[in-house]
Protein backbone atom coordinates (compact mmCIF):
# COMPACT_ATOMS: atom_id res chain seq x y z
CA UNK A 1 0.00 0.00 0.00
CA UNK A 2 2.73 2.53 0.61
CA UNK A 3 4.20 1.64 -2.68
CA UNK A 4 0.97 2.52 -4.27
CA UNK A 5 0.96 6.14 -2.34
CA UNK A 6 4.65 6.60 -3.11
CA UNK A 7 3.30 6.06 -6.66
CA UNK A 8 0.56 8.50 -6.63
CA UNK A 9 2.47 11.18 -4.85
CA UNK A 10 5.50 11.20 -7.54
CA UNK A 11 2.77 11.40 -10.23
CA UNK A 12 1.11 14.14 -8.20
CA UNK A 13 4.29 15.97 -8.40
CA UNK A 14 5.20 15.34 -11.95
CA UNK A 15 1.72 16.95 -13.03
CA UNK A 16 2.47 19.63 -10.88
CA UNK A 17 5.54 20.28 -12.23
CA UNK A 18 4.17 19.53 -15.74
CA UNK A 19 1.50 22.90 -14.74
CA UNK A 20 4.06 24.77 -13.45
CA UNK A 21 5.95 24.87 -16.66
CA UNK A 22 2.97 24.69 -18.95
CA UNK A 23 1.95 28.68 -17.19
CA UNK A 24 5.58 29.91 -17.60
CA UNK A 25 5.81 28.84 -21.16
CA UNK A 26 2.37 30.75 -21.47
CA UNK A 27 3.36 33.94 -19.53
CA UNK A 28 6.98 34.19 -21.87
CA UNK A 29 4.45 33.41 -25.21
CA UNK A 30 2.39 36.02 -23.87
CA UNK A 31 5.27 38.27 -23.55
CA UNK A 32 6.30 37.97 -27.38
CA UNK A 33 5.00 40.56 -29.97
CA UNK A 34 1.60 39.51 -31.44
CA UNK A 35 3.40 37.99 -34.69
CA UNK A 36 5.65 36.24 -32.81
CA UNK A 37 2.82 34.78 -30.44
CA UNK A 38 1.01 33.90 -34.07
CA UNK A 39 3.64 32.01 -35.43
CA UNK A 40 4.28 29.82 -32.22
CA UNK A 41 0.95 28.87 -31.88
CA UNK A 42 0.22 27.87 -35.38
CA UNK A 43 3.29 26.05 -35.58
CA UNK A 44 3.51 24.40 -32.56
CA UNK A 45 -0.22 24.38 -30.61
CA UNK A 46 -1.94 24.21 -34.14
CA UNK A 47 0.74 22.18 -35.63
CA UNK A 48 0.41 24.18 -38.81
CA UNK A 49 3.27 23.67 -41.63
CA UNK A 50 5.62 26.33 -42.69
CA UNK A 51 3.65 26.34 -45.71
CA UNK A 52 -0.21 26.84 -43.98
CA UNK A 53 1.78 29.22 -41.72
CA UNK A 54 3.08 31.25 -44.77
CA UNK A 55 -0.50 31.12 -46.35
CA UNK A 56 -2.52 32.21 -42.74
CA UNK A 57 0.05 35.25 -42.38
CA UNK A 58 0.60 35.69 -45.81
CA UNK A 59 4.25 35.41 -45.57
CA UNK A 60 7.09 33.77 -47.46
CA UNK A 61 8.11 30.16 -46.31
CA UNK A 62 11.75 31.80 -45.37
CA UNK A 63 10.16 34.63 -43.79
CA UNK A 64 7.91 32.51 -41.37
CA UNK A 65 11.34 30.08 -40.42
CA UNK A 66 12.89 33.74 -39.57
CA UNK A 67 10.19 35.25 -37.68
CA UNK A 68 10.53 31.44 -35.91
CA UNK A 69 13.62 31.27 -35.21
CA UNK A 70 13.43 34.88 -33.47
CA UNK A 71 10.57 33.99 -31.34
CA UNK A 72 11.88 30.57 -30.01
CA UNK A 73 15.09 32.60 -29.20
CA UNK A 74 13.32 35.28 -27.50
CA UNK A 75 11.33 32.38 -25.71
CA UNK A 76 14.46 30.47 -24.38
CA UNK A 77 15.59 34.07 -23.23
CA UNK A 78 12.62 34.87 -21.14
CA UNK A 79 11.95 31.40 -19.66
CA UNK A 80 15.83 31.67 -18.61
CA UNK A 81 14.56 34.62 -16.25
Amino acid sequence: VETEFAVAATDSESLAEHNLILREVTVAIRELKPLYQDIVIMRFVEELSLKETAAALNKTEGAVKLLQHRAIKQLKESLKK
